[in-house]
């Protein structure tokens, strides 16, 4: 019996575990099944789109949340349309996106309309399981159709739900397969609308668009591309129905194409309209072909629109519908193109044209009666023949003169070589070398081609010399393209070709053409490997924009083209075969498109130039003419010479005609180099020079060779010299603007020094001209310098409330010295947790667009202009303004604050301040070198310039004066960084300020009166700290307008974080110009600090609904934890009473005695011991006592363990 209370005890333990483990599994595959519950809404809602074309079917959208019935279509951008000036047109009030048009419209939207308008307030959990609550349809007009039912009632009249009803079937395109046909079932049955509306219905409809992702196409391929289009229910701007009366409107399709990066016209097919299509369920399909760039990288995109126009160009909006499906696309040989195209009329193809306008390459398709409307794009572009002559060939000798035919004694030659010449394909397929046999078995191009051809039996290496000698003309283009094969070179060099210019080269090479990746035409239905069959296509191209025509000759090798140096296993056997030569002439504007890379290298032309004796200065010298500073001025390679007030400076024409809008045509202005000083003496270079130096009070006797040492100094080799010898005022002015733009870097460090020497009474300039692109293109370029600004700025405190005193001043005072606080919208009040409609900011830092909005530094809309006042939101939707804002300025004029607490808030007015200097020649500075340095400490914003040097001002109206000279020299000084722009910025304002023992000192007494520094004569002084509030590109917020739920994205802001700083300082002295700017102190970028809480928070919400069964299954396992041990000591209590019962009886007999002897037990343990665990006398009799149980096998187990 005891033994068998045991094995109960045992299975009461082995249950109760085993109930334990089940209740933990149990809550683990719980939590198992909630996370697949997510996981299985993910899988039902996003698919992953292995379409070539993205989206083409218009299947894939997101839509996570199950709460709209009009999703955003993924790959597909939606926008307005715009003017030719790039004026938006409003934005469509109705939504647009993926429709499904299996659904019964008539059963589902309206339904959702009035289940928003019910629960549009209710909290999420709160709305009923059974009722599909969509947040998209939050407005009559998303109801597809009911626009029409609503302008189709009469005046007075009710619209009823029927009619919306049928409204809204009628809207439902369907498909163009069918309802319910295998097409649906197999391609399904969602579609892209685009439905303009507005709520102004007497100027109706607008101009919006969807644009697909890029595809490019590789060079000598071409594409098909088509779409499905249906319109429904257009009207045009005043109401009318769009019929063929008035098709200049409707939908249409454009390809939007570029070339090398460069945007080309569109084919562009507007003014679709569907109504009279009956065949496809009302659909039209209109098909694309393009034809890439031979040359250029070519890329393309789809845009499917509704309406045209933007601004005040409003005859081409649209109101109604524009339903698109089904964008097929496929990848083409070239020839295949051809094929294709070959029958279509050329009023339907389209070339590219780089002197065209958009109209050019309009289609109306109101008048495209065809009933398959295929429409063809061409942007390749033809090149011609080009054959090679009298082609020399041997052994490859390097630049130092060295052969491998003599460094290796003949072990690398076979007589069985081709070293290099023109044969036929048929010689290859009709020859023995089995290699180049299989390797020509597939060749791609016309049999009829010439194919040079150098093979090498054993390694030796041979260059073939055309003997075409291609001249460039002066400021002319040309290209040169052909292919190249190679055999497997494992490592060796394969081919090369070299472009050789006089003394000068240019190489393509090594081609290894067996490693390359060919081209792959691949999409949806097909996939063609290696079309070219491995050859590489290659170009060659030249420019000449030197004044003289200058020639090239081309060298095509195989194997090593430097010997020197080599060894032996540097030399591999094979081949390497060039075929399918061709050149074209180009246009600028045709070179400009060029897309250059390994295979295709840009060569620029230079002659026989030869470098000055003496190098350095402002400038190398240009190309061509080779010799001409040896007697003259030289051009400048880098700089172009122009006129002052014409267009190359942003000005218009000076005078009546166009004689000043040449570059580099005025004769006394150019480079000069010291080695040919005395060249100089005699000519009309130096006459103003020199004739101005003999009448200076300073002047020493110069000749020939002592005019430069004397005037200029030993250390000058290659100025710049802008001079007018005329005895009279010239009618312009004159300078040299880089040809190219430079940079300041974000958050670097620049210096940009020159010298300058004058004449007395003329007058030098020195610009950096910003060379940001204009807002419009009506704007010139290049028309302002870069400028310094650092706006109006206020005091605030670390809380941002505006503050009269610095909250650093012992006598500050939060209650006395706060005019307006901070709110928690992010704008400034009269008092804390201000309820009233009084709300104020710092407005005068923005720019103004030409609708009176104001805007930040990306010209987004901060406050909208509206009605005379300044409001921060505007809900497009509701046409609806909200949150007047006014300037702190008018505080004054509500009377919230006096002018004097203003002013006492107020740090300084705006500062502005051009980087430029001006030097004017002085009887005491004349012929003296002066300095002009700009220090630059860059923001977070790169900032792009271009430098300009004149005599003069460049826009005109400071002429150059007679007997005149400007002259400018580069100053090569040591590289800038943080420590030494300041070590030159505290060393310039001791010089400038010496009466100030320290900076700090000249900081405090710059805060007491920052005017008599900012206005200094011979200096300019502004400090700035940096404050947020005043910064452009401030925006309020505010939460409650936060549809997106991003957060504050200033939570991290501190102002106490920022210093002052001394912003812009100019200090100007005899011999030295110096200006130093810190944009840095004002381009500032403030981290969001709400991204890593908004992802924190997403994080701890999605962790909490994952594990929520693990929680419960925790606090169930707690308990029966708990229960179980409650269980075990009321048990255990229970025991210990009845024990205690029984020895009050003394009921222990000799069977006990002798039992307890048996098991070796001392009697004097006390019977009624708690820990006592001898069976009592009724659960045991004398054959238990006696009896020996064989142990179990478990038993047996047990006793192992225990040993």
């Amino acid at each position: 019996m005891a033994k068998c209370k045991l094995t109960n005890q045992k299975r009461f333990k082995a249950l109760l575990l085993t109930l334990i483990l089940l209740l933990v599994s149990c809550a683990y595959i719980f939590s198992a099944c909630g996370t697949n519950d997510d996981d299985d809404d993910d899988e039902n809602t996003t698919k992953t789109d292995t379409q070539t074309f993205a989206n083409a079917d218009f299947e894939y959208f997101d839509n996570n949340s199950k709460s709209y019935l009009i999703p955003t279509a993924n790959s597909w951008s939606k926008s307005s349309g715009s003017n030719a000036l790039g004026e938006s047109a409003s934005s469509s009030l109705a939504k647009s996106g993926i429709m499904d048009t299996s659904l019964v419209w008539s059963d589902v939207f309206p339904q959702a309309k009035k289940d928003y308008d019910t629960y549009k307030d209710t909290d999420k959990d709160d709305i009923p399981k059974d009722v599909n609550y969509y947040t998209d349809i939050d407005n009559d007009y998303d109801i597809p159709g009911w626009d029409i039912a609503n302008d189709a009632k009469k005046d007075g009249e009710t619209l009823t739900d029927d009619a919306i009803k049928k409204a809204a079937d009628d809207a439902n395109p369907g498909t163009h397969w069918g309802k319910d046909s295998d097409g649906e079932k197999e391609n399904g049955t969602n579609v892209l609308m685009l439905h303009n509306y507005r709520s102004d219905r007497e100027q109706r409809g607008t101009a919006a668009k969807y644009t697909s992702t890029s595809i490019t196409l590789q060079a000598n391929t071409a594409a098909k591309v088509s779409v499905w289009v249906k319109t429904y229910g257009m009207t045009d701007y005043h109401g009318n129905e769009v019929t063929a009366d008035n098709a200049t409107r409707g939908a249409y399709i454009s390809l939007t194409n570029s070339v090398g990066g460069s945007s080309q016209d569109a084919l562009f097919v507007n003014n679709i309209n569907t109504k009279g299509v009956s065949d496809n369920n009302g659909w039209q399909q209109y098909t694309f072909y393009i034809k890439a760039s031979n040359y250029a990288s070519t890329s393309f995109s789809l845009v499917l629109g509704l309406g045209q126009g933007g601004g005040k160009s409003k005859l081409e909006y649209v109101d109604g519908y524009a339903f698109f499906d089904d964008v097929e696309y496929s990848v083409l040989e070239a020839d295949e193109y051809d094929a294709a195209t070959a029958t279509l009329d050329s009023q339907y193809t389209y070339k590219l044209n780089l002197a065209a306008s958009n109209d050019l390459n309009k289609k109306n398709a109101a008048t495209d009666t065809r009933t398959e409307k295929v429409y063809a794009l061409d942007l390749f572009t033809p090149f011609e023949e080009l054959k090679l002559q009298n082609v020399t060939n041997g052994w490859t000798i390097d630049d130092n003169g060295n052969s491998a035919e003599q460094m290796f004694d003949g072990k690398l030659k076979d007589t069985n070589d081709n070293k290099g010449s023109l044969v036929s394909l048929s010689s290859i397929k009709n020859g023995t070398n089995h290699l180049l046999k299989e390797a020509f078995e597939k060749y791609p191009f016309d049999e009829n081609d010439e194919i040079l051809l150098i093979s090498s039996n054993r390694g030796a290496n041979y260059t073939a010399k055309a003997g075409n000698t291609f001249e460039v003309e002066s400021e002319n283009y040309l290209a040169i393209s052909f292919w190249v094969k190679t055999s497997e070179m494992n490592g060796g060099t394969g081919a090369t070709v070299t472009l050789r210019d006089a003394m000068n080269k240019t190489t393509i090479g090594a081609v290894d053409t067996t490693t390359l990746t060919g081209v792959t035409l691949k999409d949806d239905e097909s996939k063609k490997e290696d079309i070219f069959d491995g050859w590489q296509q290659c170009y060659l191209f030249v420019e000449n924009q030197t004044k003289s025509t200058l020639s090239f000759t081309l060298e095509f090798s195989y194997g090593p083209t430097t010997v020197t140096g080599t060894d032996y296993s540097a030399y591999r056997s094979g081949f390497a075969a060039f075929t399918g030569f061709e050149q074209k002439e180009m246009t600028e504007e045709e070179f400009n498109l060029k897309t250059t890379g390994t295979y295709a290298v840009s060569a620029s032309l230079l002659g026989d130039y030869k470098s000055a004796t003496v190098g350095g200065g402002f400038d190398d010298v240009a190309y061509a003419p080779t010799d001409k500073i040896e007697t003259g001025f030289a051009d400048t390679r880098n700089y172009d010479g122009v006129y002052g007030g014409s267009n190359y400076v942003g000005g218009d024409s000076v005078g009546t005609d166009s004689e000043y809008n040449i570059k580099n045509d005025y004769d006394h202005a150019g480079l000069l180099n010291k080695a040919y000083s005395s060249a100089y003496f005699n000519g009309k270079a130096i006459t103003a020079l020199v004739q101005s130096y003999t009448r200076s009070a300073t002047a020493a006797v110069v000749n020939a060779d002592s005019w430069w040492k004397t005037i200029l100094g030993n250390d000058v080799n290659q100025p710049l010299f802008i001079t007018n010898p005329e005895n009279t005022d010239a009618k312009f002015s004159y300078g040299y603007v880089a040809k190219s733009s430079s940079s300041f870097s974000a958050s670097s460090y620049t210096t940009i020094s020159y010298k300058v020497m004058l004449s007395e009474g003329a007058k030098a300039y020195l610009y950096l001209i910003d060379t940001t692109e204009p807002d419009s293109l009506d704007d010139a370029r290049y028309k302002d310098t870069l400028n310094f600004n650092s706006g109006v700025s206020y005091r605030y405190d670390d809380n941002g409330n505006l503050v009269t005193k610095d909250p650093d001043d012992k006598d500050f005072s939060s209650k006395n010295d706060t005019l307006l606080y901070k709110q928690s919208n992010g704008l400034w009040a009269e008092s804390k947790n201000y309820k009233g409609s009084d709300l104020y900011a710092n407005l005068s830092n923005y720019e103004k667009d030409e609708d009176g909005n104001l805007t930040d530094v990306s010209d987004n809309i901060v406050y909208y202009n509206h009605d005379g006042k300044f409001y921060r939101y505007y809900d497009e939707d509701k046409d609806k303004y909200s949150v007047v804002v006014k300037d702190f300025k008018d505080a004054v004029t509500d009377k919230k604050i006096t002018q004097d607490q203003l002013d006492q808030a107020t740090v300084q007015g705006a500062q502005d301040a051009k980087l430029m200097q001006v030097i004017e020649g002085t009887e005491e500075n004349a012929f003296k070198w002066i300095t002009v340095t700009f220090y630059i400490a860059n923001g977070d914003t790169a900032k792009n310039y271009r430098l300009e040097v004149w005599n003069g001002s460049r826009d005109g109206s400071e002429p150059m004066k007679a007997n005149s000279f400007v002259i400018f020299d580069k100053v090569n000084g040591n590289a800038l960084d943080a420590d030494n722009y300041t070590k030159h910025l505290e060393e310039n304002l001791r010089n400038a300020y010496p009466s100030y023992a320290n900076t700090d000192k000249l900081e405090e007494a710059y805060s007491k009166d920052p005017s008599s520094f900012i206005n200094g004569e011979d200096s300019s002084l502004v400090y700035y700290r940096y404050s947020l509030f005043d910064d452009s590109d401030y925006k309020p917020y505010d939460k409650n307008y936060d549809e997106d739920d991003k957060g504050d994205p200033y939570s991290e802001y501190e102002q106490k974080s920022y210093e002052n700083t001394v912003a812009y300082f100019r200090y100007n002295t005899d011999s030295v110009y110096n200006t130093f700017v810190n944009f840095g102190a004002m381009d500032k970028t403030i981290e969001s600090g709400s991204d890593d809480s908004g992802d924190s928070g997403d994080e701890n919400t999605t962790d909490e609904n994952q594990n929520v069964w693990l929680l419960i299954s925790s606090i169930i396992l707690a308990v029966i934890l708990i229960l179980t041990l409650i269980a075990m000591l009321v048990r255990k209590l229970v025991s210990n009473v009845k024990k205690g019962k029984k020895n009050a009886k003394n009921t222990y007999s000799a069977k006990r005695t002798h039992y307890m002897r048996k098991l070796k037990l001392e009697e004097s343990q006390s019977d009624d011991d708690d820990n006592d665990i001898l069976p009592d006398e009724d659960e045991i009799d004398e054959e238990d006592i006696y009896q020996v149980d064989e142990p179990d096998a478990d038993d047996k187990s047990d006793d192992e363990d225990n040993k």
